[in-house]
This record gives structure tokens, C-alpha cells and sequence, in this order.
């Protein structure tokens, strides 16, 4: 939407990327980040919830399922409709006037992650799921 882009590119507390190696991701942009918005129609898992959420950043993406399943808990304060501005515009301007409460998500998201998506716990179902095919 043109008007979102010309609110984000006038706003100097509003950084957007296009594209960023992996590397600078970690080291300059999770650090400074305050909220992940992630508005997308379709994803089937996307590792950049994850990440954020690793970092204990709260997060405002469209409602699927597998970022409903990801977000656990928290889903319901993180998510609006597919293409809904309204509710886009309510939940986005929720958590930025609400610090307090985008602490508190963030840290629900950071245990979420380890608790579930941390290497040692994939690692360990995926191993036991090649045991199971053997």
C-alpha cells in the first residue's frame, strides 16, 4: 500500500529493509528492534517469527495458522485478519503506545522459542523421528 510506504519512508523512527545477509540481520537490526511486523497472505513456516522472537521481540503478523501455532499463547494479542488494515492499524498502534506490554509479550515469545523451537528441542523430535523411520 503507497500510503503505508510513504508513512514508514517519512518516518525517522521507521527502518524498513528490502534485503539484508543473515549476519547484519543479527547484529544490527534484531538488537534495535522494537516490534517484527510481518503482514503476509500466505507462509508455511517462517523462521524470521522465530528469530525475533529469540531475541524477545514481539511480534504483529497475519493470522495463519502455522504463526498462530508459533506464537502459541500469544497469538491472539500478535495477530489480525489477512488484509485487514483496521485491524492492523488497532493492534500495531496498541503495541507501540503500550512498552510495558510489548516487554511482556516479548518475554512470553523468547521462553515460547526456547521451550519449543531451540535447536537442542528440534534437534531431539528430529532425531527421533529418523529412529522411528528406521
Amino acid at each position: 500500500d503507497k500510503g503505508v510506504k510513504s508513512y514508514v519512508d517519512s518516518n525517522p523512527d521507521i527502518t524498513h529493509y528490502e534485503f539484508l545477509p543473515n549476519k547484519l540481520i543479527h547484529e544490527r537490526v534484531y538488537p534495535k528492534t522494537d516490534i517484527l511486523v510481518l503482514p503476509t497472505k500466505a507462509d508455511t513456516f517462517p523462521v524470521t517469527i522465530l528469530e525475533a522472537m529469540s531475541y524477545g521481540i514481539p511480534i504483529l503478523a497475519s493470522d495463519l495458522p502455522i504463526i498462530r501455532e508459533q506464537l502459541g499463547a500469544s497469538s491472539d494479542k500478535c495477530t489480525f485478519s489477512r488484509g485487514s488494515q483496521v485491524g492492523f492499524t488497532e493492534k500495531l498502534r496498541g503495541m507501540l503506545e503500550n512498552e510495558k506490554e510489548r516487554r511482556i509479550i516479548g518475554e512470553a515469545l523468547r521462553r515460547r522459542v526456547e521451550e519449543y523451537y531451540s535447536p537442542k528441542i528440534v534437534n531431539a523430535k528430529l532425531l527421533e523421528v529418523y529412529r522411528q523411520a528406521i
